[in-house]
């Protein structure tokens, strides 16, 4: 006979002995209790089995409890639906992952899982499982929100199950159910939005807010109704204008903050401002002519000097100004004042007028006011600028000079430049193609190139670019032979 069977033999018997002491209550008692046994089967415990996510609670279990204790824990706890229970891989107890909802189990002998058994007698109008069935619902309310890339935010709006279930327990229910319909009711008019939703406003929307949170952060003191945080108004303002001055508001609020973030954060200040753009000029001043300053007064840095006002008195700041002033000043007299300052600007003046003699002699076409022949002018130049600066500007004009030499003289010609670099481009191919081609046509010199192409006419230059182009076309599936055949 099965165990059920034997079961039931026995509660008759007590039925029996019930009514023979005349205890009416007891088998009202069995009968009660026995269809409660029957609907709480004990569930196995899921071995090899965790749930992922939803977690409200984890906690350490106890060394020598095992999973046991996880489960009973989730059954005493109203807000528990499911629970996860983490091997130990030390001498500790373990690790215990208590759940809001069902979550959904995945294989992985790490953990052993379990759903919480539905109790028939359970109160669902208590204020633990109200606020456990509340708190279950914000999220997923939240989870929507997100979804739909609503934008809500605030204390109404976040993933946080354990606050939203200490809010409950403080409230009554209809401040429950009012919380609950304001959300819904917000989902719903994200939703009907949505559908209606303009891309470019949104983004603009988006960045928007974005711009008010770095501006908020860094303290930069913005006001008014372009740094504004609400999503709605930039997006309902974005529907209204047009594209140029959309965009032209982003750039406005960039640049503010890439200002902000330059001088350090903090509430603009214009004297202060002002302070630190004339630091930073005479800064490269000093670099320009090569004065040879260092330490923080001469620092290029926007914010160094800002930063620096902010702390000094207006004397101070005066004085910082002037005294940088002062040693410009005396850089720039030493420039030409000094015996070596004007003998290295006169032999500057003289390399710049010989290269400008040979610029018109060989009608190399190269224009600018350094390429002139007043010896006055070229010295003056020279006083007003760095060592540095005006070895550079010889250094570059003889390059020019050589290049104009190389071609022949005359005016840079851009085609026949285009014509040399092909042609250049294509001998390198055939190299590759290993074609041989030998001959005037195929070589790598540049200013052979260039030069004949100055006495060619365009259809003789067009010519030879497509010749080069079929013979390249027959040596691209095999190689020329020296001899001149292919293979």
């Amino acid at each position: 006979m099965s165990s059920f069977s034997d079961a039931t033999a026995n509660l008759v018997f007590d039925i029996l002995r019930a009514i023979a002491r005349g205890a009416l209550f007891m088998i009202f008692a069995v009968i009660v209790l026995l269809p409660a046994a029957a609907t709480l089967p004990a569930q196995a415990a899921e071995q090899g089995q965790i749930r992922l996510g939803d977690d409200y609670a984890i906690l350490a279990v106890p060394k020598g409890r095992g999973y046991r204790w996880c489960e009973q824990s989730c059954a005493r706890d109203k807000r528990c639906r499911s629970w996860t229970y983490l091997r130990p891989r030390d001498h500790r107890g373990g690790q215990c992952r208590l759940k809001h909802s069902v979550a959904p189990a995945f294989a992985n002998r790490c953990c052993i899982s379990g759903v919480k058994q539905t109790d028939a007698t359970e109160d669902h109008n208590s204020l633990e499982n109200r606020c456990a069935r509340y708190a279950r619902v914000a999220l997923e309310q939240q989870d929507e929100n997100l979804a739909k890339a609503c934008g809500y935010r605030g204390s109404r709006w976040h993933s946080d199950y354990g606050l939203h279930y200490r809010w409950c327990l403080k409230k009554s229910r209809q401040e429950h159910d009012n919380e609950r319909r304001a959300r819904q009711r917000a989902l719903e008019r994200c939703e009907s939005h949505r559908k209606t939703r303009n891309p470019a406003c949104q983004g603009y929307a988006g960045i928007a807010v974005a711009q008010f949170r770095a501006a908020r952060r860094n303290g930069c003191g913005f006001t008014g109704k372009r740094w504004s945080g609400d999503f709605d108004k930039h997006y309902n303002w974005c529907l209204t204008a047009s594209p140029d001055v959309v965009e032209n508001e982003n750039e406005v609020r960039q640049h503010k903050i890439a200002h902000c973030l330059e001088r350090g954060g903090g509430r603009f200040d214009a004297k202060c401002h002002a302070y630190a753009e004339t630091a930073v000029e005479q800064a490269e001043t000093a670099v320009k002519r090569d004065c040879g300053y260092s330490g923080r007064r001469w620092s290029q840095n926007y914010r160094d000097h800002y930063q620096f006002c902010l702390k000094v008195s207006p004397f101070d700041r005066r004085a910082e100004t002037e005294t940088r002033e002062q040693a410009l000043s005396r850089c720039l007299a030493a420039g030409t004042n000094s015996w070596q300052g004007r003998e290295a600007c006169n032999h500057f003046a003289r390399v710049a007028m010989a290269q400008s003699r040979t610029n018109e002699k060989l009608k190399c076409g190269l224009e600018g006011a350094l390429w002139q022949t007043d010896r006055r002018a070229l010295f003056r130049w020279c006083g007003r600028n760095s060592k540095n600066l005006r070895e550079k500007k010889i250094l570059q004009r003889e390059q020019a000079i050589s290049r104009c030499i190389e071609r022949g003289g005359g005016r840079f010609n851009p085609v026949c430049d285009e014509y040399a670099n092909k042609a250049i481009a294509q001998y390198q191919k055939s190299v590759d193609q290993g074609c041989n081609f030998r001959g005037e046509r195929w070589h790598p010199n540049y200013i052979e190139h260039y030069r004949w192409c100055t006495t060619a006419r365009a259809s003789a230059r067009r010519r030879e670019t497509r010749a080069r182009r079929r013979a390249l076309r027959l040596c691209k599936f095999g190689k020329i032979l020296g001899i001149g055949t292919q293979r």
